[in-house]
């Protein structure tokens, strides 16, 4: 499986997402035959770990600590691409047919909306470097039109950022689609430490075959594990944080 292919499993995980869930929780538009099932857990990572209140939380309710923990009594909810301060993020990769390489995403510089980021990777035989300066969206828009664009796909633009962003991350929230097409689900299964961070792991289910996982920090701006697998169960895709540096 190429870069390509796997941006066009990406897309099309996106479609099925789109026509199961509409525009969210809480749509099913007219003439839809959509059924939602929602249920909402209050089990925190820090509770799930045996953690207590230990660190000051950021400002955002149900932040993390300063250590990057996914913790806080009152939820916690994941920003994608949202950085505060400079910091690396160097990954393993895997994709099908063409092996293993290694990402890197540098937030070089943060002044107030404006963002620096450096972004390097290497794969199959190919390399890529580019540094891109703006507002956010800007970045991340100018970025997916390069060769780490479907890098940026699955780690924000995927179901990972689809449906978990403004969630709240609670260990057994879970929340399913049906209609003609068949079923969609989507459930926080636990927590986990992925190169020194917590992190809430998620599955999404196509037809009860789980076909995308995750691990979400809420104080990352990128998901520290992120991996979508074929009908039988093949891993076609993977990043995976394997260190983590902030100034």
């Amino acid at each position: 499986m190429s870069v390509k292919t796997v941006t066009i499993l990406v897309t099309a995980l996106l479609v099925v997402v789109a026509g199961c869930t509409g525009a969210g929780p809480a749509a099913g538009g007219d003439g839809e035959a959509t059924t939602t099932e929602t249920t909402t857990a209050t089990t925190t990572a820090a509770d799930a770990t045996g953690g207590g209140d230990s660190g000051e939380a950021d400002e955002r309710d149900g932040g993390t600590d300063d250590d990057g923990d996914a913790s806080g009594d009152e939820g916690a909810y994941w920003a994608p691409f949202e950085f505060d301060r400079p910091a690396t993020y160097t990954y393993d990769i895997y994709v099908a047919d063409e092996g293993e390489g290694t990402l890197v995403w540098d937030v070089q510089e943060v002044t107030g909306e404006e963002v620096t980021v450096r972004v390097e990777y290497e794969l199959g035989g190919e390399s890529f470097e580019s540094t891109t300066t703006g507002d956010r969206e800007t970045v991340r828009s100018q970025l997916l039109m390069t060769p780490a664009g479907p890098f940026v796909l699955t780690t924000l633009l995927a179901p990972t950022m689809a449906f978990y962003e403004g969630e709240e991350l609670a260990v057994g929230n879970r929340w399913a689609y049906a209609s003609d097409e068949g079923s969609l689900s989507f459930e926080v299964t636990g927590t986990d430490t992925v190169a020194g961070v917590d992190c809430y792991t998620t599955e999404m289910r196509q037809n009860e075959t789980v076909v995308h996982e995750s691990c979400i920090a809420p104080d990352l701006g990128l998901a520290p594990r992120v991996a979508y697998y074929d009908e039988d169960g093949s891993k076609e895709f993977e990043v995976v944080l394997v260190e983590y540096e902030r100034d």
